[in-house]
């Protein structure tokens, strides 16, 4: 994955697709955001299963392979909008992490395969959106006697049994 992302910021693919509105071919350039981000979106879900064999094929330089088309097209109609309601991310950004912590995650990134792609577009967003942010006190943990089930897994990527177990300890 290292090689092949390495590879790709430096020298992006171009990929012939077809653009599903027009039918006509285009073409669509993928770097290494691209993939960093589309494998983001699919760890934890049942479409990772993909991801070996498209690092593969990107590997091998096979741009006419059926799956680095998927993902040409699907990178195109992203990059084509719509983006959809600011409502979500204006949310999102409102309780967001503390900037301590958004430091933290910032040093972090730089030193992982996917770097800040698992949380594309956050924490730029925000900026653009012009919200206010809840403050610390909105992200204090809350304490309660009230019997919680916690539900966690390994194969989670994006809530790992980690959290549950420093919620747990909480109480």
């Amino acid at each position: 994955m290292k090689t092949v992302l390495d590879r790709l910021e430096t020298q992006p693919i171009t990929v012939e697709v077809i653009d599903p509105r027009t039918r006509n071919t285009v073409e669509v350039t993928l770097g290494r955001f691209d993939v960093q981000q589309l494998t983001a979106q699919v760890v934890g879900n049942s479409e990772v299963v993909r991801i070996p064999a498209l690092y593969y094929a990107l590997s091998k330089g096979h741009t006419n392979h059926t799956l680095i088309r998927t993902v040409a097209q699907a990178v195109g109609r992203a990059r084509q909008g719509p983006f959809g309601s600011a409502m979500p991310p204006a949310m999102d950004c409102a309780s967001s992490a503390d900037p301590e912590r958004l430091r933290q995650i910032e040093q972090e990134a730089k030193n992982t395969l996917l770097g800040n792609a698992i949380d594309f577009p956050y924490p730029e967003v925000c900026a653009g959106l012009d919200n206010s942010d809840l403050g610390s006190a909105f992200r204090q943990p809350i304490r309660t006697k009230v019997p919680a089930l916690f539900i966690s897994g390994t194969l989670d990527a994006r809530t790992p049994v980690s959290n549950a177990e420093e919620t747990q300890a909480l109480r």
